[in-house]
């Protein structure tokens, strides 16, 4: 097993970058309202946590509050020793309860799936978990039923358009998990 070591150090705001996967899958936008109710009781941001090369893994949030309120340095959990193969792993973790869009949520499976049944850190990773197979692993990771992440891989797979539908409330998820029987 690899060894990584999590260092707090002061790093200044504006050299973070959020984690491009972390952008796709795990950034929850702070409202006006939670900045201002936690400037208001000088309440700081939780807890970032970032690789050496300070690409944000969680809780990009605590950046955006930061700049809001015009705080100059933060304090960040630092993993150093991490391979970038692993991110993927970190984020998915750490941000597991966050919800996404039904198209969102169907690009996240294809990819956890794909990382977990390609990628060499993602089949050690996947023994890990539990489930019996991918998708319940998958599930688990996200919070979900299996018949709701395979029904959502399935509305991908064949018919992705009707998720976007379901975003915007044109359609019901049983609505389009009936129109997205396979050909």
């Amino acid at each position: 097993m690899k060894t990584t070591t999590i260092v707090i150090k002061d790093i200044a705001v504006n050299d973070l970058t959020a984690n491009p996967f972390l952008v796709k899958y795990g950034i929850h936008k702070l409202s006006d309202f939670e900045v201002k109710q936690l400037k208001r009781y000088n309440l700081p941001p939780g807890q970032v946590i970032a690789t050496a090369d300070n690409s944000v893994l969680y809780n990009w949030e605590a950046i955006e509050h930061a700049k809001k309120v015009g705080m100059k340095k933060i304090a960040v959990a630092v993993i150093e020793g991490l391979d970038e193969d692993d991110v993927i792993q970190i984020v998915s973790v750490k941000n597991m309860r966050k919800k996404l869009s039904r198209y969102q949520l169907a690009e996240l499976i294809i990819e956890l799936r794909a990382y977990l049944d390609e990628n060499p850190s993602g089949k050690a990773w996947k023994d890990e978990i539990p489930g019996n197979n991918v998708i319940e692993k998958v599930a688990f990771l996200l919070g979900y039923s299996y018949g709701m992440t395979a029904s959502i891989q399935k509305i991908y797979k064949y018919n992705p358009g009707l998720l976007k539908k379901i975003d915007e409330g044109e359609m019901t998820f049983t609505q389009a998990d009936e129109l997205s029987s396979p050909p």
